[in-house]
């Protein structure tokens, strides 16, 4: 019985020490930007939004927001995936090279035409202008039922 309360102990000490860790970024309930990492993630999917907003109702972001949320991850991947070109995520291409990341970029395909052809107006803008490393075109699309393989098909 000694060894499993002491294996128990250590085992403890080391999870509040990983806990510790993993709560140094947060002081006084706010992110806060640190010095980089000891290791580099490969990539990120990466939201700007913060705590009130929703994607689905009022989606603008702009592009200070956007810039903010990144300078906190950018030091930790060298990839950043995003899943829209509107609504202000059209920006998120060119933010992230100021940070010398590489970009996955996703048109976000619905069953809104109008939307989808913003969509991918604003994808070609940024692979034509070098911001784009990755183009991906309605990667949950075929998931949702937005549209069918067919019509998903023409956007590419």
């Amino acid at each position: 019985m000694f060894h499993r309360s002491r294996s128990l102990s250590v085992f403890s000490l080391v999870m509040c020490a990983i806990l510790a860790g993993a709560m140094a970024p947060f002081v006084g309930g706010v992110i806060q930007a640190q010095s980089p990492a000891p290791y580099v993630l490969y990539g990120l999917d990466f939201s700007p939004y913060i705590a009130g907003q929703n994607p689905n109702f009022n989606p603008q972001v702009s592009a200070a927001q956007i810039q903010a949320r990144m300078q906190i991850v950018a030091a930790h991947t060298r990839w950043i995936r995003s899943f829209s070109m509107t609504n202000g995520l059209e920006n998120v291409p060119s933010i992230a090279r100021s940070f010398g990341l590489k970009v996955a970029a996703g048109a976000w395909i619905s069953s809104n035409v109008t939307t989808n052809a913003a969509e991918i107006a604003n994808l070609i803008a940024a692979c034509n202008a070098g911001l784009v490393d990755l183009a991906i075109v309605g990667s949950e699309a075929l998931l949702r039922n937005d549209v069918t393989e067919t019509q998903l098909i023409a956007y590419t």
